[in-house]
């Protein structure tokens, strides 16, 4: 059988990373004219696994002055046709216009085909203009990082594993709560006996 490393894809850290970023970029770019998009691409599902939804979303937060026109996005070369299916939505989106301060997103739901190790995409190309006669503007996204397509049984067997280190740890937290607890318990009661007989 085929061992698949296991990649988890939940943005979280990235998401940290992003926004620190955004945050960054955003102090000179609330002192320019025109608009500056910050683009981010993040893998919504914990893993990609063979027959089922794989979920992608697009992030655009416009953090210039101006709004954004003529904006479009691009990531038709990431996913391969011979390894993802594209179930919901397309690889390639518009918009007429993002004002400033303003975001939008776009969720695209793949379905892989079959297992693979070390999937790389690139980054979404994306195009606007910065002002109403400016020329395009042309900028990549953030990448999603370097992930394995596993089978259904291999994702299954991960999960039931975790399913049950996490009740081991749950059983194992349970004591410095629960043992003290019993102690309390006992001693009330007996207390509460040693009363109903003095009476």
């Amino acid at each position: 059988p085929t061992t698949v490393r296991h990649t988890c894809l939940r943005p979280s850290s990235i998401m940290r990373s992003f926004l620190a970023i955004l945050l960054f970029l955003t102090v000179p770019c609330v002192l320019c004219d025109n608009a500056w998009l910050v683009f981010c691409k993040s893998a919504q599902s914990d893993a990609a696994v063979v027959s089922k939804d794989f979920v992608i979303k697009y992030d655009i937060f416009n953090v210039g002055s101006s709004a954004a026109l003529d904006v479009t996005i691009d990531d038709s070369r990431a996913w391969d046709p011979a390894d993802f299916d594209t179930i919901v939505g397309v690889t390639q989106a518009s918009w007429d216009k993002i004002p400033h301060g303003g975001n939008v997103s776009h969720v695209v739901v793949l379905r892989p085909k079959h297992e693979k190790e070390d999937i790389k995409t690139v980054p979404a190309l994306i195009q606007y203009r910065a002002a109403p006669k400016a020329p395009l503007t042309v900028g990549y996204s953030t990448s999603v990082p370097v992930f394995d397509i596993e089978s259904t049984i291999s994702n299954d067997r991960r999960n039931a594993l975790y399913a049950k280190e996490w009740g081991v740890f749950a059983l194992l937290a349970s004591i410095p709560i629960g043992l003290p607890l019993a102690v309390w318990f006992f001693t009330q009661s007996a207390a509460d006996k040693g009363k109903k007989k003095k009476s």
